[in-house]
């Protein structure tokens, strides 16, 4: 059964959660997925591509981006956090329209992301009347994705401003999902019809300064949703 507890820090209480950060040099790695005929483990660096280290897995200061790239059909898994992984990456960002990312965590692998945090779809990019989807999904029943920095780190998810444009995070899959951040925001400020959709996870801990869910304008308005599952406590 899911269990989900979300906890939102006040100012006074920051310090308890708040974390230093130290900004090592940064790449930006992608999947492609090159060498998905022999596997799809993330520990393979033949299936990146590093730009700031080629040949190189990412590790604990690099951004990972994942594109459209060796997208896959929906429940398609595409890739895998497997235990030869370091485990610990900067910022995850998914970008991929109108296809799916299915990321699975092994049994015991923890995906930790330190840095900015975790982005489905985009906070800037106008799509104008362009129906836009950008969807990723992490399974995984005894795996763990960790999300923590709670000084800058963000949970987003939200693309517009097309009418039934969305970002899509399907964690339903997955056994464990621990959030400590600055902010979680669904949907994007100022953008019309921007909209986000959160799956969470079997078993849930975010706890976070502030979060923000924003109800899109005009007409064709789409809406936020968070999927809470079959057992929670908030």
């Amino acid at each position: 059964m899911k269990q989900t507890f979300l906890r939102l820090q006040t100012f006074a209480m920051f310090f308890l959660t708040g974390a230093v950060t130290v900004d090592l040099a940064s790449a930006q790695v992608f999947w492609t997925g090159a060498n998905s005929g022999t596997d799809i483990n993330w520990s393979d660096g033949a299936n990146w591509s590093n730009t700031g280290n080629p040949g190189n897995l990412p590790g604990s200061s690099d951004d990972v981006i994942f594109n459209n790239t060796d997208a896959a059909a929906q429940g398609t898994v595409n890739g895998i956090v497997d235990t030869s992984f370091g485990g610990t990456i900067s910022t995850l960002q998914f970008t991929n329209i109108g296809s799916y990312h299915t990321i699975q965590i092994a049994d015991g692998q923890t995906l930790n992301i330190t840095g900015g945090g975790l982005t489905v779809g985009s906070t800037s990019v106008d799509f104008g009347s362009t129906v836009a989807t950008v969807s990723a999904a992490f399974t995984g029943a005894n795996g763990t994705l960790s999300l923590n920095n709670g000084s800058s780190g963000i949970l987003y998810i939200g693309l517009g401003t097309g009418n039934g444009s969305r970002g899509q995070l399907d964690l339903s899959g997955l056994g464990n999902f621990n959030a400590t951040v600055n902010h979680i925001e669904l949907g994007t400020a100022g953008e019309k019809r921007a909209a986000g959709t959160l799956y969470l996870a079997m078993t849930n801990m975010l706890v976070a300064t502030y979060a923000s869910t924003y109800d899109s304008s005009g007409t064709g308005r789409n809406n936020v949703a968070i999927d809470i599952g079959d057992q929670n406590s908030t």
